[in-house]
């Protein structure tokens, strides 16, 4: 085995053994306690091991690209994120509209704080941790490792290796979305920050908007009022916002001051065959535990 094959074998097992402490570990010290149960997950099953990988492989922070973000494009960042949420949530959406077609299901909804309180603790557990830790994994030591392939493959995979990561079909298309955008944004403003920003406003998005959604679900007059015909509008027309904020991204984007690293780390891009398969090996187990878990869950649904 060559040295590159060595490097991409090394960060696909250790994504593997995240993967295995998320299924494992993490589940169950999240079914006793939701806020501890991800603080654990995010820090010490995710961050931690990380940090030692870094450390033991002699890979320094310049290489993943931890470093500050300018000003200017950290608010950038801000605002193509929340113009991004409508349009992951149109392709989401409409994605379970097909599936369902072809298979019978439940939607499933992230927790859900139930009084103010406790939407203040999920900030620390469920937005900031996740938005750090994930990143650092993904965008930085994974991406970092791929960008032997060439910049858009290394932006690709590990995208699609974090859509994977989180284990449920029915959030797949938004994980890897986000990836693909927050990985373009890393290289184009050289600061994995600008991936931290992102996910961080992409789930305080997310958390902030099922929390309000939850407190005027109260009102029970307004339960059980959408039929189809309401569901097939409101797809229309957040596919009509989705479009607008598409045209806004672009624009944004054009105004990031680009910061070019002047260390690639590889010289010349090596093709995805060139290593061979064996590398690829834990990266297909991960792949085929998630296709498991996620048919035994359509299977008890039914």
């Amino acid at each position: 085995m060559n040295r590159l094959s060595k490097k991409i074998l090394e960060i696909n097992l250790f994504y593997m053994l995240a993967a295995v402490l998320l299924l494992v570990v993490g589940t169950m010290v999240q079914q006793r306690n939701l806020i501890s149960g991800l603080l654990i997950t995010e820090w010490l099953l995710i961050m931690f091991p990380s940090l030692i990988f870094l450390k033991f492989h002699k890979i320094s922070f310049g290489e993943i690209r931890f470093r500050p973000i300018k000003v200017k494009n950290g608010f950038l960042v801000v605002l193509i994120t929340m113009l991004l949420y409508p349009i992951v949530l149109f392709m989401n959406v409409s994605f379970l509209f097909l599936l369902k077609i072809f298979i019978d299901f439940d939607f499933n909804s992230m927790p859900v704080p139930k009084d103010f309180n406790q939407y203040l603790l999920y900030i620390p557990a469920m937005v900031l941790s996740a938005g750090i830790c994930e990143e650092f994994l993904f965008r930085g030591l994974i991406m970092s490792r791929f960008r032997i392939f060439g910049r858009k493959n290394a932006i690709v995979l590990s995208a699609v290796l974090f859509g994977i990561f989180h284990f449920n079909y029915q959030n797949i298309i938004g994980p890897v979305v986000l990836g693909v955008i927050f990985g373009y944004l890393v290289y184009k403003t050289g600061s994995l920050m600008a991936a931290v920003i992102g996910h961080i406003t992409n789930n305080m998005i997310s958390l902030t908007l099922a929390y309000i959604s939850m407190a005027m679900a109260s009102d029970k007059s307004l339960e059980n009022t959408m039929n189809a015909t309401d569901l097939i509008g409101s797809v229309i027309f957040i596919g009509i916002i989705a479009l607008v904020c598409i045209y806004l991204i672009m624009f944004l984007m054009n105004r990031i001051n680009e910061e070019p690293v002047k260390t690639e780390g590889c010289a010349n891009f090596v093709f995805l065959s060139e290593v061979g398969f064996l590398p690829w090996f834990p990266v297909l187990a991960v792949t085929i535990g998630y296709l498991i878990i996620n048919i035994f869950v359509i299977t008890i649904s039914f």
